[in-house]
């Protein structure tokens, strides 16, 4: 068994042993982590295949900007469609199990009230684009 320190790993191009403190300036950024044979420095086929992609794109024009056409607003139909339908439940609903007793119709009157603020709330203000 050797007595001496450790001369860590020798790396197969290099003549010197690989060691804690060259790996951690290689993790920190400050020495490369390959030599010369890292993959900046050799031909590579991918990147050939990318850069012919990237050029018939650009000749086709897609890297050109337009303006997007106008798009109909879905939280309108949403919220309309919301509020006719929970209303409706609402009185229908109250009118049916109170066979039409106003004070129990003011219920469900106010129930679709209450709901349609709320709604109008959550819909205009909360989620509002800024």
């Amino acid at each position: 068994m050797p007595t001496g320190p450790d001369p860590g790993v020798a790396s197969a191009g290099d003549t010197h042993p690989i060691t804690v403190q060259s790996l951690s300036l290689a993790a920190a950024g400050e020495q490369p982590a390959l030599g010369v044979n890292g993959p900046v420095n050799r031909a590579n086929d991918v990147h050939d295949i990318l850069e012919l992609n990237r050029r018939f794109a650009k000749e086709s024009g897609a890297f050109e900007l337009k303006p997007l056409p106008p798009r109909r607003s879905r939280r309108k139909r949403d919220f309309w469609l919301m509020v006719i339908l929970v209303n409706l439940f609402c009185v229908g609903f109250t009118a049916a199990v109170s066979r039409f007793s106003p004070v129990v119709m003011l219920y469900g009157f106010g129930c679709g009230c209450f709901f349609t603020a709320a709604l109008s709330w959550i819909m205009w203000v909360v989620m509002d684009d800024y």
